[in-house]
């Protein structure tokens, strides 16, 4: 639910401070990004 998206958030804004930002890990936080909201979509369809 919406307190996994937070967790989900704050793991992927450490990952880019940790990182400084690379362009691999922007690209895979895109690639997460794309299948949250493709689990978000489905999930309220659900209900």
């Amino acid at each position: 639910g919406l307190l996994s998206i937070l967790m989900l958030v704050q793991i992927i804004i450490s990952l880019l401070l940790i990182s400084g930002f690379n362009e691999i890990v922007v690209r895979d936080i895109g690639l997460l990004g794309l299948a949250v909201s493709i689990w978000l979509q489905s999930s309220s369809s659900n209900k």
